[in-house]
Parts: structure tokens; sequence; C-alpha cells
């Protein structure tokens, strides 16, 4: 039987990985944070730059620098102190190529 997309998705061009040590606190153990940095067209004439965090563990994908592509995400959350959304890539979710809409 097929499946169909149903989820939480974002689009967008593929910019760069990025990984950020963190230490914490308490272990004072080294914990990398990896993530996707995405330029976001917001259908407003802005472009922003957001960051899809990888769960622990998920090697980043194999994805080609200024292409545009869609990922899967778990539902959004929003951080008050820093006033932004966050978004985390779904565990085994694979990003695919955007599609072309005239």
């Amino acid at each position: 039987m097929p499946t169909h997309l149903q989820g939480h998705f974002i689009g967008g061009i593929f910019e760069m990985h990025d990984r950020f040590d963190w230490i914490d606190p308490k272990s004072e153990k080294v914990k990398p944070l990896k993530s996707i940095k995405v330029l976001v067209n917001n259908g407003d004439g802005t472009v922003t730059r957001e960051s899809i965090s990888l769960p622990d563990g998920m090697a980043p994908p194999e994805l080609q620098k200024d292409e545009a592509y869609v990922f899967q995400i778990v539902q959004p959350s929003y951080n008050r102190k820093k006033d932004e959304i966050r978004y985390t890539l779904l565990a085994g979710s694979v990003p695919f190529p955007a599609p072309v809409i005239d």
C-alpha cells in the first residue's frame, strides 16, 4: 500500500552542515550538537537562515550546497528566551529534492 507524505515539513536551499560542541555544565561532558543550515524563502520577499537540528546519533545527510530540499521535521517548537522557532529533523527521515512549482 502506498504511503502519503504526512506531518510537518520545511523546504529551503541547503547552505551547510554545522556542529557545535556543547559542554554539559553538570557532567562537564562534551555533547556535539549537529544541525543543517537552510535558507528559507518566506513568501513575503524575505529569506531567513533556519537551523534544523539532527537527532542524537544521526549522521548528517548527503546534500548538495545551493540545492533545494524538503526536510521532514518533528513538530516545531518556540523558544521564548531566544524568540525563535526550533526545528528538529525527524529521526530516520531522508531529505528529498524540493518539487518545482510553476
